[in-house]
């Protein structure tokens, strides 16, 4: 399941390998992603969007394949 995981991060853009190589001060962090951790795996795209689309105009939103992570992209600066 980890390694699952690990390989829709990638798929999607967001290398761990880096994250975890440099330090925290040195990562820059995205204007427009946000990650979603945590979440009930029962959860549906539709109530992602419900949540984060008040904030504006969303561009796509990721569910990984167990549910409980997901990538949420703002077409412009949150």
């Amino acid at each position: 399941m980890i390694n699952q995981t690990k390989d829709w991060l990638k798929e999607n853009g967001i290398d761990l390998e880096k994250l975890q190589s440099l330090p925290r001060e040195k990562c820059l962090r995205s204007k427009t992603v946000i990650l979603v951790k945590n979440i009930p795996f029962t959860v549906k795209e539709k109530q992602i969007r419900d949540i984060f689309e008040r904030y504006g105009e969303l561009k796509r939103i990721e569910l990984s394949p167990m549910n409980t992570i997901a990538i949420v992209e703002y077409g412009n600066s949150i």
